[in-house]
């Protein structure tokens, strides 16, 4: 289960994401949905999987700031079997 997110934006971090084609909102919406799966990879690191509201399947890679804060690193797209 996921909780909502207070999600850190700049500069470096939304050039990354829209230049691999995926948009903020696009990873706002993996965040906060409660059917995204979300496991620990690392230190403070996690990775969200889970469906845009289009439906894109999107694995998103934050850094834990603190409870419920997170500055999302990349976000690609989950590749089809």
């Amino acid at each position: 289960m996921t909780y909502p997110h207070v999600v850190e934006w700049d500069e470096r971090n939304l050039a990354h994401l829209l230049a691999g084609d995926v948009s903020p909102s696009e990873v706002d919406e993996v965040l906060h949905s409660p059917t995204s799966m979300r496991r620990r990879i690392a230190g403070n690191r996690r990775k969200y999987h889970g469906r845009t509201l289009a439906g894109r399947r999107l694995n998103v890679i934050v850094d834990v700031l603190g409870p419920n804060h997170v500055r999302p690193r990349t976000a690609r797209d989950v590749p089809r079997r």
